[in-house]
């Protein structure tokens, strides 16, 4: 495999329907990234959680799911990243590459 080469789309879809069915207070999934590491992949996911809940709460919301992600055994590692919204262009967060 050709490291940094993008997951196919059915891949990216069954990370997409494990965080949308993680938890009920994750309000969207804005943004789904893997690439190939090696054999597997690296994971990036980008949920919304409401504004006003706590740092733990959202905490004990992200950890699991990026256990949950990682212990998929195509991945080598996840990545998940909280947010409040999803208005914003992710390119605007993130390097491009």
């Amino acid at each position: 495999m050709i490291v940094g080469h993008t997951a196919t789309s059915e891949f990216i879809s069954k990370i997409t329907w494990l965080c949308i069915d993680h938890h009920k207070k994750i309000q969207k999934v804005d943004t789904v990234r893997a690439f190939h590491f090696g054999n597997n992949f690296l994971v990036e996911v980008d949920i919304v959680l409401p504004p006003d809940m706590t740092l733990r709460e959202a905490h004990d919301i992200a950890e699991p799911l990026q256990q949950k992600i990682e212990s998929q055994p195509e991945v080598e590692r996840a990545f998940v990243h909280i947010d409040y919204e999803f208005n914003h262009h992710p390119n605007t967060e993130h390097k491009r590459v």
